[in-house]
């Protein structure tokens, strides 16, 4: 997919502005914005991705909302590639639940643990309220590759970057 706006959708489900499963998704100079999620259980405001190789290459993501889960991208057994993306003012919402993570990254790929690739990105004016073992502005449980990438005048509970690694995991940087 190439050079749309997905806007103003909102879901009490997952994934408010894409919803993925089992599928290689490319987006290529997209804009995702102001999206919401306002279910009760777990959910993301912007993209929401089970089994997938996902790919941004000159995104932007900004002002997404959810109330359970994370406001941009929540991948499960999925591998993530993020390449000249901005990130900005994502919110946690007024829900006890809402955290305001940014990317959130778990679970196992045929090839191993999920994977996360962040590389000329930059993360701007978000807000990550819950700090605990497992969330943070950016959070992987699996291996991790960072580079050329800004993380300004966010705020956050927890980190700006949480590597949970599984035994095979690696962060390069």
């Amino acid at each position: 997919m190439v050079g749309f706006t997905i806007t103003h959708c909102k879901t009490t489900e997952k994934g408010a502005a894409i919803l993925a499963s089992s599928a290689l998704v490319e987006l290529y100079d997209c804009d995702i914005v102001s999206n919401s999620a306002t279910g009760s259980e777990w959910s993301s405001a912007a993209i929401y991705c089970e089994d997938v190789d996902l790919g941004l290459e000159g995104c932007s993501m900004s002002a997404n909302l959810a109330n359970y889960g994370p406001a941009g991208i929540d991948a499960h057994d999925s591998n993530v590639t993020c390449r000249h993306c901005d990130f900005t003012n994502h919110q946690p919402s007024d829900s006890p639940h809402g955290n305001g993570d940014v990317i959130y990254v778990d679970g196992v790929t045929p090839d191993g643990p999920a994977n996360l690739v962040l590389s000329d990105c930059n993360f701007t004016s978000n807000a990550s309220t819950k700090s605990s073992l497992w969330t943070g502005l950016v959070t992987c449980h699996g291996d991790v590759e960072c580079s050329s990438t800004e993380f300004r005048n966010n705020n956050s509970a927890g980190c700006m970057l949480r590597c949970l690694l599984e035994t095979s995991g690696t962060f390069v940087d």
